[in-house]
């Protein structure tokens, strides 16, 4: 689905590759730190790169990333899964998308909650 909308994009400076993981438990390419070399060869200075789909414990966008993003549903499941959702420790910014869907001013308040107590902000 993204691959082909984002392949309609024509603008000369916006470029989009998508790159296959090729790895079942891996949400990068393992070419991705080179396929960013060429990127900002070519003069491309705001680079996006998204996962594949981040599982519970994997946060290796992060090394990648100078702010990264997390977007999550509010389907993410009981409020004791985001102890495992470790991108919660290493997201700059999180997104709760869908915030249509019901359950999302529960999923909101749940994901600040586990966000202080991952950043020991609790006062």
């Amino acid at each position: 689905g993204d691959r082909i909308r984002m392949n309609s994009i024509s603008h000369p400076r916006a470029y989009m590759r998508s790159l296959a993981t090729r790895e079942s438990d891996k949400a990068l390419s393992a070419h991705v730190e080179e396929a960013i070399d060429v990127c900002k060869a070519a003069g491309f200075d705001f680079i996006i790169l998204e996962s594949a789909g981040v599982g519970q414990s994997d946060v290796s966008i992060s090394d990648y990333c100078d702010v990264s993003l997390y977007v999550m549903t509010p389907e993410y499941g009981a409020a004791s899964q985001l102890e495992k959702i470790n991108m919660l420790d290493y997201a700059d910014v999180i997104a709760i998308n869908k915030f249509d869907k019901a359950g999302a001013l529960d999923a909101l308040s749940d994901v600040r909650k586990q966000y202080k107590r991952n950043h020991q902000l609790f006062k």
